[in-house]
């Protein structure tokens, strides 16, 4: 994975060596960051709750939009709780660490090109394509289980992986509308 460098903000696309990509990586890839209502909607935000407020979780005073914003997502969800962190790239390493700490004996597959909120301490990059590696998964979950005593709670994990697992867009064209 090759490291580009710019001196601006990226929109959805992004020419480099005069070719237009679709720029979905960071914290920005919906292009958010140039959206002029979004733009202003954070404005609004640091004029009511500040910049910055680096232990308000910790804190002995909190702002309350955190337990406020979880409380709702909970009710949406239809869930007892939730926990809403800073990025996808922590969250994606929280949900990995959880999942490994509750069952430290789970083999880790390493898709092509996967998420980098995805990859563990020891990470080895897949060298086949992802055609490939997807179609010998079923083979190696099978002879993985039967090496080891292991349990994967797919119907939790998948939804919250799978996005991880498909990232990586960046290389890509953008679709043109036909004429």
């Amino acid at each position: 994975m090759s490291t580009f460098y710019t001196s601006c903000i990226p929109d959805r696309t992004l020419v480099i060596d005069q070719k237009e990509y679709l720029w979905c990586s960071g914290t920005s890839y919906l292009g958010m960051s140039k959206n002029p209502v979004f733009i202003q909607r954070v404005m609004e935000g640091m004029q009511q709750v500040g910049i910055n407020w680096g232990s308000s979780r910790s804190n002995t005073l909190r702002l309350s939009i955190y337990e406020e914003a979880e409380a709702a997502l909970a009710q949406w969800f239809g869930v007892a709780d939730t926990l809403t962190v800073s990025s996808g790239m922590l969250a994606g390493q929280l949900a990995l660490k959880w999942l490994v700490f509750q069952n430290p004996q789970v083999p880790i597959f390493y898709a092509p090109n996967v998420h980098p909120a995805l990859r563990l301490e020891g990470f080895t990059p897949a060298v086949e394509d992802y055609e490939n590696w997807f179609a010998e998964l079923p083979r190696r979950l099978e002879a993985t289980a039967s090496e080891e005593s292991w349990s994967l709670p797919i119907p939790w994990v998948l939804p919250i992986l799978l996005p991880f697992l498909l990232t990586g867009c960046i290389g890509y064209p953008p679709r043109r509308k036909s004429p």
